[in-house]
């Protein structure tokens, strides 16, 4: 092969990698342009609007980058225990908005719920550019509430009749901390005159749906038919986790097609998001899907996730300001403002305020003319500093909290910090630091909103095979703030009480109160008949009506969880058939048992050897009834234990 060849061949060869390498840099440049395109957009949209909000560059930009429209239901899904799957009913929450819109003479009130970071802010920056390019035909006015003055940036709107009023944030807004339902009245009978008008709020910040008024107090002055309410309906929808398709799509636009070195992250994206299921119900997290790709971190705690994070934020600020710094700074800052808004101010700080945050703590001010709003801790239009994202200064009150500062043992938590903290004591910081937790857990958890500190065990029901899994793992009946906290920090929560052989067990996590009958005791004085009854005879006498009942099967693993925690986990010996309250149908019941044993002469098997974590017992379940034969029944013998909600 002579020289000439030698060239053409590595000509050759330099083309196909620079074609792809081309197609490569040419698709991510389109990529960023569309969206920094978008986004100035939005800004200027947002600048010329009647009602301009303050919203910074950042938030505009992270709100506009890789959006992708959610569904929304009319079914809160933080009740279910996959919501991704049980919400089946959902729609485009652009469609089902727009449509409200088009039909505001009926339909004039939405209140859009949803739980920390699943994209309520998002949505009413992108549904505003929405209508902007879509219904020109009609106003919108957007305001946040974490502002004092928001009612009144909507009362100076010229034109009401033919404006839409998209009103951000309920749960931030100071006044409605004190009475939610008193403020959203409130903010209708202000908002009377608009066309449409849409809320955002958390779907914590009311107990439960009983709780979210059905009326807005707005009288209907338009005819109405036989029959119909004088005053305007309040809808409310709830923005539904993401689903397989929507995740699929967020990490195309993260890992795209014409990028064919992304196919194996693509791949590990997709694990993660199955893996991990709070990325998929919050947006916010799943914006980190591409760094965990990408470095390749195990993590599988919310309170892991915001940790990565926070840390990702402090090392990109690092050129200019030393992270230790920043961080206690922020750390400050994040419980001076929860304070603020608990005591009706605002959600964010002037600059003198943060610099005497700052000079606490470090002699050189001159950093802070630095920060900009590249970070999570952001500067707005009035110079005002603020955090990017509420439930990020939430995660930080938490850090300081578990720091040891009183300050914030003293001041009502929001649903995401005790979710923020319940998450913490599953990482492996938390497990290692139970004492860490104990100034919070024995403080007064009624001031600071964290009693219950769990839900309390599902009482019988009709139960299913999932329903085992998820009580072991310590999992209610939703996620998030339904999760149950770590069972080694139950070792206040217990109280026993011995006498004769029956034990009284007061346990103030569940609110339960147990009798349990002492095995040795009995045994010691010969009367294992006492101990021990016929399966029928057991449900026979808990049949009648005295208080105490026979426990579920999640009640009964929760009591394990506890008796471990405090040493007495033989009052739940190995080997005992304990009936319970649960059924899988009619006359189809259940009993279980702890240890290791592996089969029971005249019961079917359902569920065996499932481990209770985080102790080191295991139980296995057991049906009998209806398919059980007459004398197989007769010679099932077990043990009644006793419980009753309430002390």
């Amino acid at each position: 092969m002579d020289w000439v060849q030698t060239t053409w061949i590595l000509r050759a060869v330099a083309a196909l990698i620079a074609v792809p390498a081309g197609i490569i840099g040419i698709g991510f440049t389109l990529h960023k342009w569309r969206n920094s395109r978008a986004a100035k957009q939005l800004e200027k949209q947002l600048h010329q609007a009647e009602c301009a909000p303050q919203f910074t560059r950042s938030e505009i930009a992270a709100a506009i980058e890789a959006y992708v429209i959610p569904d929304c239901s009319q079914v809160d899904p933080a009740g279910e225990i996959d919501p991704s799957i049980v919400v089946d009913v959902r729609e485009s929450i652009f469609d089902t908005a727009d449509r409200f819109i088009t039909h505001s003479e009926k339909r004039r009130h939405q209140l859009i719920l949803a739980d920390s970071g699943m994209g309520k802010t998002s949505f009413c920056l992108n549904f505003f550019h929405h209508m902007q390019i879509k219904r020109p035909d009609v106003n919108v006015a957007l305001v946040s509430l974490g502002q004092p003055d928001a009612l009144k940036r909507l009362e100076l709107v010229k034109n009401k009749g033919s404006t839409v009023a998209i009103i951000d944030a309920l749960d931030e807004d100071p006044s409605a901390m004190a009475d939610g339902n008193a403020r959203l009245y409130e903010i209708m009978q202000k908002c009377a005159g608009f066309k449409s008008v849409i809320v955002t709020c958390r779907s914590q910040f009311f107990a439960n749906d009983a709780a979210i008024p059905n009326e807005t107090g707005v009288s209907i002055l338009t005819p109405r038919m036989a029959g119909q309410n004088t005053s305007y309906k309040l809808f409310r929808l709830y923005i539904a986790p993401f689903n397989q398709n929507q995740i699929r799509k967020f990490i195309r636009s993260h890992f795209p097609w014409w990028n064919p070195l992304a196919y194996f992250q693509r791949a590990r994206a997709d694990q993660l998001a199955k893996d991990i299921s709070e990325l998929s119900s919050r947006p916010m997290l799943l914006e980190l899907l591409p760094l965990l790709v990408k470095e390749n971190h195990p993590y599988t705690e919310v309170y892991d996730l915001y940790e990565y994070m926070v840390n990702k934020w402090l090392d990109r600020e690092s050129d200019w300001i030393n992270r230790e710094l920043l961080y206690a700074v922020s750390v400050e800052l994040a419980v001076l403002i929860h304070l603020q808004q608990m005591a009706g101010g605002r959600d964010r700080v002037d600059l003198r305020t943060l610099q005497s945050i700052a000079s606490s703590i470090s002699e050189d001010q001159s950093m802070w003319d630095h920060l900009t709003t590249r970070s999570l801790l952001n500067r707005d239009g009035t110079g005002l500093f603020k955090f990017a994202h509420r439930s990020i200064m939430e995660f930080l009150f938490v850090k300081a909290a578990l720091a040891g500062d009183p300050r914030c043992l003293a001041v009502k938590w929001t649903d995401f910090m005790k979710e923020v903290f319940i998450s913490w004591g599953y990482t492996e910081s938390g497990s290692a630091s139970t004492a860490q937790a104990e100034p919070i857990l024995r403080g007064d958890l009624r001031t600071m909103g964290l009693l219950p500190l769990s839900d309390a065990p599902a009482e019988p029901s009709t139960i299913s095979r999932p329903d085992f899994a998820n009580a072991a793992q310590r999992r209610g009946s939703g996620a998030g703030a339904k999760r149950t906290a770590p069972a080694n920090w139950r070792t206040d929560s217990l109280e026993i009480i011995e006498e004769s052989g029956i034990v009284t067990i007061k346990d103030s996590d569940a609110f339960l109160e147990w009798r349990v009958q002492n095995r040795a005791v009995f045994a010691a004085e010969g009367i294992t008949d006492q101990y021990r009854r016929n399966v029928s005879q057991v449900l026979k006498i808990h049949s009648q009506p005295k208080g105490y009942r026979l426990p579920s099967y999640a009640e009964l693993v929760s009591l394990v969880e506890g008796l471990e925690a405090i040493g007495r986990g033989e009052l739940i010996p190995d080997d005992e058939l304990f009936v319970l309250g649960d059924q899988l149908g009619a006359k189809r019941n259940l009993i279980a048992m702890l240890g290791s044993q592996s089969t029971i002469a005249g019961a079917i098997s359902l569920d065996r050897h499932r481990a209770i974590r985080p102790t080191d017992r295991v139980i296995s379940t057991y049906e009998f009834g209806v398919f059980t034969g007459a004398k197989a029944l007769q010679n099932l013998r077990g043990v009644g234990l006793s419980v009753k909600r309430g002390f």
